[in-house]
């Protein structure tokens, strides 16, 4: 569901959001998290689950960076996790 302070900037369709495993208190959790910082990425939080954002743009914003598809855009698309609105879902 998109939040209701949801500004429709379109931050949320310049990115992909792809979860990690679940190594917490593994060894590899520490070479995770510098795998993503020397990337330039961001370690956020998505319902209770680690991820990575990746700043890949959605193909399918126009010039002026509106959905094309948004009447039937994917359902992953429509939940509206976004950091901004949700400062939540961040992790730091």
């Amino acid at each position: 569901m998109i939040p209701d302070n949801c500004t429709a900037c379109g931050d949320c369709c310049r990115s992909m959001v792809l979860p990690l495993p679940h190594i917490k208190g593994h060894a590899m959790e520490k070479d995770h998290e510098q795998w993503v910082e020397l990337h330039g990425l961001e370690i956020i939080n998505v319902q209770g689950r680690r991820a990575v954002r990746i700043p890949i743009p959605c193909t399918m914003l126009d010039d002026n960076g509106k959905c094309r598809i948004y009447e039937i855009r994917p359902k992953m698309c429509r939940q509206g996790r976004c950091p901004k609105t949700r400062p939540d879902t961040v992790h730091r």
